[in-house]
């Protein structure tokens, strides 16, 4: 019969190939794609959806710019494109006055929105963006209020939250909605914002961006507390101009309320190769600023993380991470660097540690060994 004849196979075959082209095409660089869709009606459907699917619209030089208008204006005009976006990022908004129109217009047609990166908060703008967003990112300094007692009331599917460069003053506990973002599951803010937005809510996953200290305020047992028990994942994102002290007391406060957490990460951020010396208790009689190496502030983390190990019972996971240049030989990383936990303890779960050059060690048989 014809249906089983190797000419009607290798139809099929074509026509359904065993891999989706979406998957295939969601490999290849985005330079190639547009070539791609004009193979045919579906190379051009799978091109088109690996091509929309995720979006960062650029205004770094002129160029950027006229290409990131472009882009807007053809979301804009062809809303079966803009239906295919699920994820976009716009760092700044377009300087044009119609592109800003543009993009209003093509977030109304992203009906399967899932994820946005905007620069500051935009009433205007968010409202027209669909049900469907569930992640959010706003890389302003400061926030209205109107984001925290209204927006975040009208948006209860939000699950996940990034405010990274917030500095300006959070709200109070009262002027945020006690029915605003009741799933809300991942938290990227500081620990002021954190502590209003955390408590009962389902948080499991948070980014502390410390940049204030014992002497600016930051109380770090009533920070866990309101971080709650549910707590799996931190990560803690010190500035340079966070203190030893603020530093052994934050670790503190987590030994004593976090036993569930099974992953957590340090990283010690700065633009050079040095941190301050307010890593370290600060010299008597004297305020001038100085810088140590990154590795010497890299060995007193050491020493207060290994107090806090044998605390958390339920670690899994360690993660050091430091902003450098310089190489440290690889003799000066790895388990031993943390003196008080030098040998696998009974009951304890944590079986990975990630150091800052990226080596990695993992729990073998009772003995650490290096895999990478």
């Amino acid at each position: 019969m014809e249906t089983y004849s190797p000419r009607h196979a290798r139809r099929q075959a074509r026509q359904n190939p065993p891999i989706p082209l979406s998957l295939i095409l969601a490999h290849v660089p985005r330079a190639q794609l547009p070539i791609l869709a004009r193979v045919s009606r579906r190379f051009c459907a799978a091109a088109q959806h690996a091509l929309y699917r995720t979006l960062e619209i650029s205004t770094t030089s002129a160029a950027a710019t006229a290409s990131a208008d472009a882009c807007i204006a053809s979301l804009a005009a062809t809303p079966h494109l803009a239906a295919l976006v699920t994820s976009l990022t716009v760092p700044a908004y377009p300087p044009a006055h119609c592109a800003y129109f543009a993009l209003r217009l093509a977030l109304r047609s992203m009906r399967a929105l899932a994820t946005l990166t905007l620069p500051t908060f935009d009433a205007d703008l968010l409202s027209e963006a669909p049900l469907t967003l569930v992640r959010l990112t706003l890389l302003a300094d400061t926030l209205p209020f109107a984001f925290f007692d209204q927006f975040l009331a009208t948006r209860p599917q939000i699950v996940y939250i990034a405010l990274p460069n917030f500095v300006g003053v959070p709200p109070g506990a009262s002027e945020v909605p006690s029915t605003a973002i009741p799933y809300l599951a991942t938290l990227d803010a500081s620990p002021g914002l954190a502590a209003v937005l955390a408590p009962d809510r389902p948080v499991q996953r948070v980014t502390l961006r410390v940049a204030s200290t014992l002497y600016d305020g930051l109380r770090p047992a009533a920070l866990f507390d309101a971080l709650g028990s549910q707590l799996k994942e931190l990560v803690f994102v010190l500035a340079p101009d966070v203190d030893a002290r603020t530093r052994g007391r934050l670790l503190g406060a987590l030994g004593k309320t976090s036993g569930g957490l099974e992953v957590l990460e340090l990283r010690l951020e700065g633009k050079y190769d040095e941190v301050r010396a307010r890593l370290f208790p600060p010299y008597r009689g004297t305020n001038r600023v100085a810088f140590v190496p990154l590795q010497v502030a890299l060995q007193a983390l050491y020493k207060q993380v290994g107090t806090l190990l044998p605390n958390v019972r339920e670690l899994r996971t360690l993660r050091l991470q430091a902003v450098r240049t310089a190489t440290v030989a690889e003799l000066e990383e790895g388990p031993s660097r943390l003196s008080v936990w030098t040998r696998p303890r009974e009951g304890s779960a944590l079986g990975c540690m990630v150091f800052p050059s990226g080596a990695r060690w993992e729990l073998e048989r009772g003995e650490w060994v290096r895999v990478n």
